[in-house]
């Protein structure tokens, strides 16, 4: 069975919506040399059992009606998953990004072209003259 986009990420119909749980959905972000070059909310198996545990992305092209597709491999341990997603998000799988969770309550703005490091998610913004960082709830970080 091969997956699809739509197979991964979260969708409120199939994965269900909770104000008391955190796993409802797992949000990530797939960071390559300090910046987040892509971020989407996944479905819970996908995201925790898959992209979470540090899996090694390859690829491979097969003919899927008979239309050249390329497939994503990602294997964690002895279990391999194969995906079939857009342009944009294999070639940020294929590049080894670092994987990191998107933590609700506290990053809550993080997207594409937010930056990442040790201290976690922030933008760089022009106040008062001076560089800013400002954290993934929109507050500037001391």
């Amino acid at each position: 069975m091969r997956l699809t986009l739509t197979d991964i990420i979260y969708l409120k119909e199939r994965d269900g919506e909770s104000a008391t749980t955190d796993n409802w959905a797992t949000p990530i972000a797939f960071v390559i040399n300090g910046e987040v070059a892509y971020a989407e909310a996944f479905s819970p198996p996908v995201g925790e059992n898959i992209f979470l545990m540090n899996p090694v992305f390859t690829s491979k092209i097969e003919n899927i009606d008979e239309v050249p597709t390329e497939i994503v491999t990602a294997s964690v341990g002895d279990t391999a998953t194969d995906m079939v997603l857009n342009e944009k998000f294999t070639s940020v799988l294929l590049s080894e990004p670092l994987i990191v969770e998107i933590i609700r309550g506290r990053d809550n703005a993080v997207m594409e072209g937010w930056f990442y490091d040790n201290d976690g998610f922030y933008l760089k913004e022009i106040i008062d003259g001076v560089e800013k960082r400002i954290d993934g709830m929109g507050n500037v970080a001391l």
